[in-house]
């Protein structure tokens, strides 16, 4: 029996100080009586199979001496007789149960078509297998329905398979061809082996005194004179630190000498007790052996290809596919054969051309058809090529799914999803496994239950999930696995981890479908076998028997008490009796129970129970590091040694290059050789740190077109730039003054042009937003046509300066500045949403749509930037002078929606203005020029990095560095403020 099989099978040997060592006795016995005759001994586990044929093989030989479970005594007996019947599959039962379903679904007809309904009927039935059919009386409709279609599936599978009641049966009346039988097991776990028990006493076959589990203490009264304890205890924060202390504890035992595989380690449940034993024994280099934390299904082939079996074809969700993608399995190929990284296809469909699902995958075919270069638009033939494949995957996908929809045999779907695995997945070892397990898909035409998405799901599932491997070599290293694994094992230390209540007993469910102890002991009586399974399991251990327990959990928050049957251990090694909650009071000051009080005593303090030595090379470094006061060594390796400074630098405040100095490579800061925004300067007057990562550095972070439900602020934005640009166009084109008209026909244009490019999933948002934006520039209209009984005529709407673009001349805009270096010639770049002429003047307005900023951060004579933070008024102002040959008298902030309340915020530009904007871009240009980057959280163009990087974290370094030179005397920080403000820059990318 192994822990893969039900967790009360298996239950034998002794308690003697070596557990084979009663059974090497009496086959020794047996052997001077007849030196030649087969003799079978019954053990409980594989394992135990294994430490006896060692043993005999050490004390003589074991020939002609077969070490058997109880499962393989059947298995041997049965088989030939039964042939050509087999034993039946669970999923070929299932299908059984689904074809039964499908004729005739009964009670059942609500659920009948949910895959899950099949699995639990078939395992019901896979009980009901194991007791004699027509034995189980139904104590309600829903047993009656169970028992209707267990005998369906029967006589559907009856013919060419049998149940395990049949197997044991036969193998009952064969028992003649075992020879003489010793019985190292107390045969007590399942149905088969209570059976098997009964043949074996009826011909006075009994366990071998001290290896049955009659005489043990009863879960009725654990602390009984029977019971078997621990000789230690061990009990930790969590079961993380647990698990790292009984690893430590092991090292210590193989350190005294103690062979690997003489040691097991085990648990009640295996999470999260196996991935922590597996991770942490393999940290430490010690070897184990036992289940792997995986299987098949769960490998990125499987997970991969259930996922892709679920998902919507019509929808084809575009984050769904890609996060396949990104699991490695499945491999996108250009049409050169080359691999499409994920990086590309995030980038194509989150910026190129937004995908969320459904339509959109249609508009990225047609754009891909369009060869009509778009300029601005970003798609590259780059592009397209990833275009092309993601499509050419979106439709093998949709095909195959097609195709299982109208497959009339599970041949075909076995063929199918075979055809798809080499298609499109990565050729890998779990790959061939997958496609063999797929392949068994055929054998459900023996039956022929209906094809849906929904069994496909299920039946591949179900092969996936049940092919598990093992780690490491039976018999070689540390033996890792349940707690039924132990029983019967002849090993010098044990150590069961997870003794805590609530973990320990495993909480029994009853199966609704059946009658309460029809198929099996009643809940009583099964909790009593599972303790007797615990006793059994430390009986192995013969010198050494550690007994942990976590006192929490991290992660799921809370505290833990010892195990109801951990608590006869407590009390026997502290003398005394020990109660669940008072348990703290009762062991203190006892030798035999060791407290692990926290990782780092763990690692620094370890009780003389563990060994004195680091068990991994990381506690190896953690105690050099705590000699050393927490500090790096020179030895210590380079990455750890710049983390320690990064920690202190940012802890207390020390401006260096792990808080935004890179003044020792300042040369490499190139940003200011080529044109730059107004918005980008302000975005370093935001944060200096964000602005070297998204603007130096060239970090973002990608939209998720289907993460907002509704239209941001800035596709908002966006929106109504694109809509006044387009009136006022209209307007210089046609010569007309203001036209309410003609803005109500731009709006409809540009909104169904937004519409028309948007992810399928958010036009009807866009189109519900309509209604609210016509009424709120029907009142912009009225301040327009203000405007132009003032005198004011429009000229030029989105003008562009300082960046090329295809066909059109590049307006070249210096802007001169001082600097610490001396005299620099910034150029700039932008453009201006909007100009107007008046008397000879000119006056440049930026659209809002956000809020209006307070009365202390809108820009003003006296303060034109203000304090060195705001520089888009006075520098469109400067190139809208320079490239147009006319003053600028004016610069505004528009705010066109009732959000901002259609306010206007004017700079009056003069002379004296524009020498405090040079003086305040010149301190500026000289802070990034000198490679002055120091953290600081913000908003800006960069807001959504802050979030991702933890603005408040970084504000509170800010905090820190900002008291201290450079940053306190330099005139480019003197703005700079700790919150975050209130913004002002443009929701349009410009």
């Amino acid at each position: 029996m192994t822990g893969s099989q039900s967790p009360a099978a298996g239950l034998p040997v002794a308690d003697a100080p070596v557990a084979g060592s009663p059974v090497v006795a009496e086959i020794r016995r047996l052997r001077a009586h007849d030196a030649l005759g087969r003799i079978t001994v019954i053990v409980a586990s594989f394992g135990a199979a294994r430490d006896l044929v060692r043993a005999l093989a050490l004390s003589g030989g074991a020939a002609g001496v077969a070490v058997r479970t109880a499962d393989q005594v059947v298995a041997e007996l049965s088989a030939p007789a039964l042939a050509p019947r087999a034993a039946l599959p669970f999923p070929l039962l299932e299908a059984a149960v689904e074809k039964a379903l499908d004729a005739d679904p009964g009670e059942l007809r609500a659920v009948a078509g949910e895959p899950v309904t099949g699995q639990a009927v078939a395992r019901a039935c896979l009980r009901l297998g194991t007791v004699e059919a027509g034995s189980v009386a139904a104590e309600n409709r829903l047993h009656a329905e169970v028992l209707r279609l267990s005998e369906q599936a029967r006589a559907m599978t009856g013919a060419t398979y049998y149940t395990q009641f049949e197997a044991v049966s036969d193998a009952l009346e064969r028992l003649d061809g075992l020879g003489r039988v010793v019985l190292a097991a107390p045969l007590r776990g399942t149905e088969a082996e209570r059976r098997l028990r009964t043949a074996l006493d009826a011909r006075g076959v009994t366990p071998i005194p001290g290896t049955g589990a009659d005489h043990l203490a009863s879960a009725a009264e654990p602390d009984g004179d029977g019971a078997v304890t621990g000789t230690y205890v061990l009990h930790a924060s969590d079961p993380d630190d647990e698990v790292r202390a009984v690893v430590r504890f092991v090292r210590s035992r193989l350190a005294d000498g103690t062979p690997g595989h003489r040691i097991g380690v085990y648990y009640p449940s295996p999470d999260p007790y196996l991935r922590l034993a597996l991770r942490a024994f393999s940290e430490a280099g010690i070897v184990v052996n036992g289940p792997s934390a995986t299987d098949l299904g769960r490998t990125p082939a499987g997970r991969s290809l259930v996922r892709l079996l679920a998902i919507d074809p019509g929808l084809m969700p575009r984050a769904d596919l890609l996060s396949i993608v990104a699991e490695g399995a499945v491999v996108i190929l250009d049409e050169q054969g080359a691999s499409v990284s994920s990086r590309r296809l995030e980038l194509l469909t989150r910026t190129r051309l937004p995908v969320i699902g459904a339509g959109d995958w249609a508009r990225l075919a047609d754009r891909l058809a369009d060869r009509g270069d778009q300029p601005g638009d970003g798609f590259t033939d780059s592009d397209r090529a990833a275009a092309a494949a993601l499509l050419r995957l979106v439709d093998r996908i949709r095909s195959t799914l097609g195709a299982l929809e109208s497959a009339r045999t599970w041949s075909e779907v076995g063929e199918t999803l075979d055809a798809l695995l080499t298609s499109v997945f990565r050729q890998t070892p779990d790959r061939a496994a997958v496609q063999a397990a797929v392949g068994s898909l055929a054998d459900l035409d023996t039956f022929s239950p209906a094809i849906t998405r929904e069994r496909i799901v299920g039946a591949v599932s179900t092969r996936l999930d049940s092919i598990t491997e093992r780690v490491g070599e039976e018999g070689a290293g540390v033996s890792l696995g349940p707690i039924d694994d132990a029983v019967g094992r002849d090993l010098d230390t044990v150590c069961v981890v997870g003794m805590a209540e609530g973990l320990l007993p495993v909480l029994h469910r009853p199966d609704p479908l059946l009658p309460e102890g029809a198929v099996g002991p009643p809940a009583s009586e099964l909790l009593d076998e599972r303790y007797r399974v615990l006793q059994l399991a430390l009986s192995a251990g013969a010198n050494r028997r550690l007994c942990s327990f976590p006192r929490g959990s991290m992660r799921g928050g809370g505290h833990r008490i010892p195990s109801r049957w951990l608590l006869p251990t407590l009390s026997r090694l502290t003398g005394r009796q020990v109660h669940a909650t008072r348990w703290q009071d009762a062991v203190a000051g006892c030798p035999a129970v060791t407290a692990v009080p926290s990782f780092v005593d763990g690692v620094l303090s370890p009780a003389p129970l563990l060994g004195p030595d680091p068990a991994t090379l990381t506690e190896l470094r953690l105690r050099e590091l705590a000699a050393r006061g927490w500090r790096a060594g020179p030895t210590a390796p380079e990455p750890l040694i710049r983390a320690h400074e990064m920690r202190r630098d940012r802890r207390l405040g020390v401006f260096s290059r792990f808080t935004g100095d890179v003044s020792s490579v300042n040369d490499l800061v190139t940003v200011l050789d080529t044109p730059v925004s107004p918005t980008r300067l302000e975005d370093w007057a935001q944060s200096p740190y964000l602005f070297f990562l998204a603007t130096v550095l060239r970090v973002r972070v990608l939209d998720d077109p289907a993460a907002d439900i509704e239209m941001d602020l800035r596709e908002y934005g966006d929106l109504v730039h694109a809509i006044l640009q387009r009136y006022v166009d209209d307007r210089l084109e046609l010569g007309v003054g203001p036209d309410r008209d003609l803005l109500m026909r731009a709006l409809s244009e540009e909104c169904d042009k937004a519409v028309a490019a948007a992810p399928g999933l958010l036009a009807p948002l866009w189109r519900r937003r309509r209604m609210l934006l016509a009424a709120e520039l029907g009142r912009w209209f009225e301040e327009d046509s203000a405007d132009s009984d003032a005198g004011w005529r429009p000229t030029a709407t989105e003008f562009g300066f300082g960046r090329e673009l295809l066909g059109e001349p590049t307006a070249r805009i210096p802007f001169e500045v001082s600097t610490s270096r001396g005299p620099e010639t910034l150029l700039l770049a932008g453009s201006i949403d909007r100009l107007d002429v008046r008397d000879g003047a000119q006056r440049v307005t930026d659209y809002k749509t956000g809020t209006p900023p307070g009365a202390e951060l809108r820009p003003g004579e006296d303060d034109p930037t203000v304090a060195g933070t705001r520089f888009q008024l006075p520098l469109y102002a400067a190139a809208a002078g320079s490239a147009g040959h006319m003053a600028v008298s004016e610069a505004r902030y528009w705010y066109c929606t009732e959000r901002g309340g259609f306010e206007q915020i004017s700079l009056a530009i003069s002379d004296t203005v524009m020498d405090r904007v040079r003086s305040d871009v010149g301190h500026l240009v000289d802070a990034i020029q000198r490679g002055w980057f120091p953290l600081k959280g913000g908003r800006g163009s960069s807001r959504d990095l802050a979030d991702l990087l933890g603005g408040a974290d970084l504000d509170r370094t800010w905090e820190r560095l900002s008291g201290r030179e450079p940053l306190a005397s330099h005139p480019a920080f003197a703005g700079i403020v700790t919150g975050d403000t209130a913004g002002t820059g443009s929701e349009s990318t410009s």
